[in-house]
């Protein structure tokens, strides 16, 4: 009913066309494409790419192929974390600290001495999920999400979080950066952050990434790859000793310790 008295015409359902729930698509004007697509956080999967879970005919199936090319260009490290904290707490940091490999690091974290050093800075800290329960006195973790900070927080109240950029960083006796250079959306911000890991070590560094490219980080949106991370680490001019110590599905661990 058009209670104004106005004529109008209802718009075509391609500029408003949903992806949420099965349901018919009125007005739609198959001479044209859809222009927009409307959905719910239940149609994104943990890689913050549209994965509906309804039928879609083939030109649905080409607009949300279309809208994934479009969200894996603009990828942003901030704005994915922040989604994924929030609404897929379980996957939350990533297959690299679930199940068998979180064991897996955290072991290698023992066995690296992280319990025993005199200070820990955590690159990229997450959820805690691998670390909250290790014996670390002087630990400080940073992350650039304000959701994950939350978490971490609650997990471990008596150590101390901060949200980056900050300020002030302190250097700390050793150092971890596990599964964040691969997300970096830029070369430069690879290097920045490379520069800013050997800067802040002032005895060890225990980092991971990516020893090669191969084609699975072509297939997604959310890693990066500008060359082996051990060079790298070597071009700094900070480390004595480079060496790998482990690896869990595509990613190599470095144990880097300054030079004397």
């Amino acid at each position: 009913m058009c209670l104004s008295g106005l004529p109008f015409k209802a718009a075509p359902s391609n500029v408003n066309y949903f992806i949420h729930f099965d349901g018919a698509h009125k007005y739609f004007d198959a001479t044209g494409p859809i222009a927009l697509l409307h959905y719910h956080s239940s149609s994104l999967n943990v890689l913050g790419l549209l994965d509906p879970q309804v039928h879609l005919d083939a030109a649905a199936q080409a607009a949300v192929a279309n809208a994934n090319a479009l969200i894996g260009n603009g990828f942003d490290n901030r704005v994915f974390w922040d989604m994924r904290y929030k609404h897929f707490l379980e996957r939350g940091s990533g297959i690299g600290s679930r199940g068998d490999n979180l064991l897996f690091k955290r072991q290698l974290l023992r066995e690296q001495g992280v319990e025993t050093v005199s200070s820990v800075l955590d690159v990229g800290c997450g959820d805690l999920e691998v670390i909250r329960d290790l014996a670390i006195d002087n630990y400080l973790g940073i992350d650039q999400s304000s959701e994950t900070l939350e978490i971490a927080q609650r997990a471990r109240p008596d150590w101390r979080f901060l949200l980056v950029p900050a300020a002030a960083v302190p250097a700390a006796e050793m150092v971890l950066c596990f599964e964040v250079l691969i997300h970096q959306e830029t070369e430069p911000a690879y290097r920045t952050l490379i520069a800013f890991l050997a800067e802040k070590t002032l005895g060890s560094l225990l980092v991971s990434g990516f020893a090669a490219d191969h084609e699975s980080i072509q297939k997604n949106p959310m890693v990066f790859f500008y060359e082996p991370l051990e060079m790298s680490l070597r071009r700094t001019g900070r480390f004595g000793a480079i060496r790998q110590i482990g690896a869990h599905t595509s990613v190599t661990i470095y144990r880097c310790d300054v030079r004397r």
